[in-house]
């Protein structure tokens, strides 16, 4: 009986070491993984860098470019896709995807004008076209002369 005592005694304390082992390495691995995570954290800037990061990130990921339009005399006074009625003497435009309401700021980067016009119809419908602007956002960026400017779109609110 002794014996057996003895050999239950010691695998008992075989098996408690191995409990504390596999523990003591968990905790280490897990030590590991914090100090990781500390140290990349710390190659992180605190703050943004410079007062305009946020809205330059929001300027790189959501400006479109490409050709805008104009459309007026035609449409004036007809229901837009919106249900409104269609100013042509107004600051509003058609996008196809945009949701109405949507205001955005349309730059002609060829003379540096910009205006801001709200979303309340869909369109335009001519490949390649990425805005058609009412003839008063038009005649604001000096595009009604011509039809058509490259310009760059960018939703602010």
């Amino acid at each position: 009986m002794t014996f057996t005592s003895r050999t239950t005694m010691a695998s008992t304390h075989f098996r408690t070491a191995g409990l504390l082992v596999g523990l003591g390495l968990i905790l280490a691995v897990a030590a590991l993984s914090l100090a990781v995570s500390l140290y990349v954290l710390s190659l992180l800037p605190l703050g943004p860098s410079k007062p305009d990061t946020i809205t330059s990130w929001y300027a790189r990921h959501l400006t479109q470019g490409g050709i805008a339009s104009w459309y007026g005399p035609r449409f004036h006074g007809r229901r837009t896709a919106s249900g409104e009625r269609f100013d042509q003497d107004k600051m509003t435009a058609a996008h196809r995807t945009l949701r109405f309401g949507t205001i955005v700021v349309v730059t002609k980067p060829k003379n540096g004008r910009s205006v801001e016009v709200r979303i309340n119809d869909r369109g335009p419908f001519i490949r390649g076209r990425i805005i058609d602007l009412s003839r008063a956002a038009a005649a604001e960026l000096g595009i009604k002369k011509a039809g058509l400017a490259r310009v760059r779109i960018l939703p602010i609110h």
